[in-house]
């Protein structure tokens, strides 16, 4: 998405020397989980089990229960 809108914020920048581009909550923290999991590698390992756990029990409403209850 970021590509569909790149030549859009050159233009308004260009427009407009007094604004600037500031990119959301969640990207900036993306960014930095990014970074930081890059240069060490066992919270790399955290990201990556929290990762496998959502995908196992986020589509199960079951398996959702079970969460709940520990």
């Amino acid at each position: 998405m970021c590509d569909q809108f790149n030549g859009l914020k050159a233009l308004i920048l260009n427009e407009n020397k007094s604004t600037f581009y500031v990119h959301c909550f969640a990207h900036q923290l993306q960014l930095a989980l990014v970074a930081i999991a890059k240069n060490h590698s066992k919270i790399d390992v955290v990201f990556t089990v929290v990762s496998n756990i959502c995908n196992v029990v986020g589509p199960s409403a079951k398996h959702r229960d079970v969460l709940r209850l520990c």
